[in-house]
């Protein structure tokens, strides 16, 4: 049995860039008292591989995750075959635009016709989503059904800029 029991104090790690040590160590003392969520601007990129077979897919999720980061990127979640990123979330001090219609264009350069792609900026929220037992911080994307339903009817090789009316 490992003799050492972890300092959630300490975890704040990535966190820090986002919340200060002492709102967070507030939030694990009293974990009832959730920070609420903000209202902000989120730019999102969503995005389906061709389904070939489980290598395929894997391959294929890894180049275009990789491109992602190198746009600077952050995964929000990853359900093979798709993968929802955000750009500037949730840094206020960048601006995502740019980052996410360059990862767009990248990864149909990469991927071209093995990848369809939904991308956009709407206003949403931000924030801690969970229970003190589970949490993420994570964007709220209004009308994300809709925005799903887009990527699902776009062909391989096909990319879709949704705006906030969804056409």
């Amino acid at each position: 049995m490992w003799p050492f029991k972890p300092n959630p104090y300490k975890k704040i790690g990535a966190f820090s860039k986002y919340i200060s040590r002492e709102s967070f160590n507030k939030f694990l003392e009293d974990g009832a008292n959730m920070p609420p969520l903000r209202n902000g601007v989120v730019d999102f990129l969503l995005f389906q591989v061709k389904d070939e077979g489980f290598d395929s897919v894997v391959n294929r999720l890894a180049e275009g995750i990789d491109l992602i980061l190198s746009k600077e990127g952050v995964v929000v979640a990853s359900i093979p075959p798709i993968v929802l990123a955000t750009f500037g979330f949730p840094r206020e001090d960048v601006d995502g635009c740019d980052l996410r219609r360059a990862a767009t264009n990248a990864l149909m350069n990469k991927l071209n016709d093995s990848i369809k792609v939904v991308h956009g900026r709407v206003q949403g929220m931000y924030g801690f989503v969970g229970t003190t037992s589970r949490m993420c911080y994570v964007p709220i994307l209004p009308s994300f059904d809709v925005v799903l339903k887009k990527l699902g009817k776009l062909k391989l090789g096909e990319t879709c800029e949704f705006n906030v009316s969804g056409q």
